[in-house]
């Protein structure tokens, strides 16, 4: 059919890219759920994490050639390049905050210093699940402002948010403990099924998302708090982002790079508070 015509089949050279299925569908059903707790009026509140370090200054910086051209003639005219920038990130701490459309909330702010000086930067690493979970405690009760409604907590799906306290049963799992969490589910089955039918008959149809309960979501409710999770790979769709960018332009411009973490601690506080 392509004969006489301008087409022909090849293998074309250059790649295509395309989004993940399962991405695509997580987004559609985000972007979903945040117009409807939108449209029945609950306050949406962001939140991130982010890290500040020691000596964190201005990344560039007017150089004078004569003195880096003639160093041993500047040296003796007393003139130098002026202070080095750090080699390396020193040591770190961690930033954690909550925005609403009305700006971040007052006393939820949460800065600790790290223990880890890892040049990748994942301070994830930092903020375990204990510490995350008890964050959400101390907040949680803010975040309606005094509202009657639910307000809607959005966070992303990193390790220290997701800790499960309970999951549909695997494979691996014994019949005994098995039969056991199907009871206290209230999970009808007959007694006399096999480990291996009992989990392919009763578990594997159900599904995980009602049956797997995290503890950030339980806790959230506790206090009349939705957690709504980010799709993975979108924290573009997360406006306190563009905070943590602000942020740290404004510690770059004051901060000198010999400054200690306490210094560059008490600045970032600062800098949230105004």
């Amino acid at each position: 059919m392509v004969s006489g015509t301008a087409f022909t089949i090849s293998t074309p050279a250059q790649s295509y890219v395309f989004e993940r299925q399962d991405l695509t569908d997580w987004r559609k059903r985000y972007l979903r759920e945040l117009h409807v707790y939108r449209q029945r009026g609950y306050r949406v509140v962001y939140l991130d994490e982010t890290w500040v370090f020691a000596g964190m200054s201005q990344r560039y910086d007017w150089v004078d050639m004569d003195v880096l051209n003639n160093p041993y003639k500047a040296q003796e005219n007393g003139l130098t390049l002026g202070p080095k920038t750090p080699v390396g990130r020193g040591k770190r701490a961690i930033v954690v905050h909550c925005i609403a459309d009305d700006g971040l909330i007052d006393g939820a702010e949460f800065i600790f210093a790290s223990n880890s000086t890892d040049a990748d930067g994942d301070y994830h690493r930092e903020m375990n699940a204990e510490k995350f979970e008890n964050y959400i405690r101390k907040i949680a009760p803010l975040l309606k402002n005094g509202s009657d409604k639910p307000a809607v907590l959005v966070i992303d799906n990193a390790p220290c948010h997701s800790r499960y306290e309970e999951k549909i049963p695997t494979k691996s799992m014994t019949g005994r403990k098995m039969r056991a969490w199907l009871r206290k589910n209230n999970i009808p089955f007959l007694e006399k099924l096999t480990k291996k039918e009992l989990f392919n008959t009763v578990v594997t149809p159900l599904k995980k998302a009602d049956y797997n309960r995290r503890a950030v979501e339980r806790i959230a409710l506790e206090h009349g708090v939705i957690i709504l999770r980010l799709p993975p790979y979108h924290c573009d769709l997360n406006p306190i982002e563009l905070v943590w960018g602000w942020i740290k332009r404004q510690l770059r411009d004051e901060l000198r790079s010999d400054d200690k973490l306490v210094a560059v601690m008490a600045a970032t506080k600062f800098a949230l508070k105004n």
